[in-house]
């Protein structure tokens, strides 16, 4: 065998290795560890009454598709299952997603310690899986194929799994139809729109009958420091000016236009860190496709980062029920061997 195809074997065998034991650890963590998880858990037991409950066509504003979904799985399994279903897919996707972004076995691992130490993409993978499995599904289609109109049906199919998705659509195809050709004018114009669409997100919501446009994060004053802001322009900055823009690759172009819409919306509409949840993990799988000194000391400036501000209780106030040292003391105790 040659020294690369060593390094493959290497790098598939700690995949599988890594997978096995991600998936082992948080599948057999209980609900009761984790925010909404009862919501799913309702969710899968009261599906045809929730659909049933919306008239006319407010039901396609509604994530219908979810719906059906827990519909049909509830003939068959728990409801307590149903949500393990999901939550298995949006951690297989995710680790599947990073492996093949990852540009080596060492980016892949720390792309693994952002996945579990970044508060928004833990929360993604662990608390919000409707948002995460529309997610996963568009980024699948992003990696593996170059056709855009697929793309934008597909993100438009996503939207009835979660309504988020409407406003990624709009933003995609204006993204894809903006006539100029630099990526900095492009996140610019992004950037521009999604500011200005802050302002109407919950008067559009309300109109169209989505549920979303009337939940606290949505009805809430933007209150705000600016330490996400900041963090976030930083990758936006580095991403624009310090990598070569790959105008073929779907993922770093889709990041690009997240970090816009994020910092667009940041001080004006507090639905930006939900956003963030969609626009996360693609970032993270650019940073990790990537090998050179700045791109290392950009990751590892992210992991200590992330790791004070978890210190700090960001996130189990975020994403969990409890503590990270109960956590850790059930993951001892009852999973750990």
């Amino acid at each position: 065998m040659t020294k690369n195809q060593v390094h493959k074997v290497i790098f598939y065998m700690t995949f599988c290795v890594l997978l096995f034991l991600y998936l082992y650890v948080f599948m057999n963590i209980p609900h009761s560890f984790f925010r909404d998880r009862d919501v799913y858990i309702i969710y899968a037991e009261k599906s045809q009454d929730l659909y049933d409950a919306y008239g006319g066509m407010t039901v396609y504003a509604n994530e219908p598709i979810f719906l059906k979904l827990n519909i049909f799985l509830s003939n068959f399994i728990s409801s307590s299952n149903i949500v393990f279903i999901f939550l298995f897919f949006c951690l297989l996707g995710t680790l599947i997603l990073l492996f093949k972004h990852s540009k080596n076995v060492f980016n892949f691992i720390m792309g693994m310690f952002l996945i579990l130490f970044c508060h928004y993409a833990f929360h993604s993978q662990l608390v919000v899986l409707r948002q995460s499995i529309s997610t996963i599904i568009l980024l699948f289609f992003l990696t593996y194929t170059d056709n855009k109109k697929n793309i934008i049906l597909v993100s438009f199919f996503c939207s009835f799994i979660h309504s988020s998705f409407f406003l990624i659509t709009f933003l995609l195809i204006l993204y894809y139809t903006i006539p100029i050709y630099s990526l900095k004018i492009k996140s610019l114009i992004i950037f521009l729109t999604s500011a200005f669409l802050g302002l109407f997100i919950k008067l559009i919501g309300g109109y169209l009958g989505i549920r979303q446009a009337s939940e606290d994060h949505i009805l809430s004053a933007v209150s705000v420091g600016g330490g996400a802001f900041l963090c976030f322009l930083i990758i936006l900055i580095y991403f624009l000016f310090f990598i070569k823009e790959e105008k073929n690759n779907n993922i770093y172009q889709f990041s690009i236009l997240g970090l816009s819409l994020f910092l667009g919306l940041y001080f004006i509409n507090p639905a930006a860190g939900r956003l963030m949840s969609t626009f996360i993990l693609p970032i993270i799988f650019v940073l990790c496709s990537k090998f050179n000194m700045a791109n290392n000391i950009l990751i590892f400036f992210l992991l200590i980062l992330f790791f004070c501000l978890d210190v700090q209780g960001v996130m189990s106030g975020m994403s969990m029920n409890t503590d990270f040292h109960h956590l850790f003391k059930y993951i001892r105790m009852n999973i750990v061997p």
